[in-house]
């Protein structure tokens, strides 16, 4: 006891130095940085056991056909999306503090999304100035991400109604040229009367 006691006479100074200096510093940092608040979202996705895709002319695949790598999860795609630049541009020009993000990067960075593997559960966290910004920006995300999905459903519906129409086409013609060529044989062959 007696050592500490001699330490403290000889130090005093600097500790009480230090001290200070850490108090000064926490006040000043306490004082520069703004609030900020978080509001937490958790979307709770339907899940299938049932995994078919259409690759188109490739075929298709079905969930016993391969293993599904964790880029390809579906959690992480919905993330993805959730993550994308179209999306967060969306969020953008309707957040009411737009002119404090020079660019897009900036703003991606008060959003957090994290898909749980585990579940068919995704969290997302949006921070703001205010709780009630905060708030609201989880709301906008979550409606973004809906319109978001409904345009990539529509997007694929009318990409697979092209390819259909096309490949129909396709098919119509080549069923003209072998009609056109029977009929060519069965003319040369004798086998119909002209």
């Amino acid at each position: 006891m007696k050592k500490v006691v001699a330490i403290l006479n000889r130090h005093w100074i600097l500790l009480l130095v230090f001290n200070s200096l850490v108090l000064a510093a926490s006040f000043g940092a306490f004082s520069l940085l703004k609030p900020f608040w978080i509001a937490k979202a958790q979307l709770i996705l339907p899940e299938t056991g049932k995994l078919q895709a259409s690759l188109g002319t490739l075929g298709s695949l079905t969930k016993g056909d391969s293993e599904l790598s964790a880029k390809s999860h579906p959690l992480n795609m919905q993330a993805s999306i959730l993550k994308s630049d179209a999306l967060m541009r969306r969020l953008l020009e309707s957040d009411p503090e737009k002119t404090d993000f020079q660019r897009l990067v900036q703003y991606k960075q008060l959003f957090a999304v994290s898909p749980h593997q585990e579940s068919t559960t995704i969290w997302l966290n949006a921070t703001g100035a205010s709780p009630e910004l905060a708030r609201d920006r989880v709301r906008a995300l979550i409606s973004a991400y809906q319109e978001r999905l409904n345009e990539l459903r529509q997007a694929d519906g009318t990409t697979r109604v092209e390819f259909n129409k096309k490949a129909l086409d396709r098919a119509k013609q080549k069923l003209d040229q072998s009609q056109e060529a029977l009929a060519k044989f069965q003319e040369s062959s004798g086998l119909v009367n002209s």
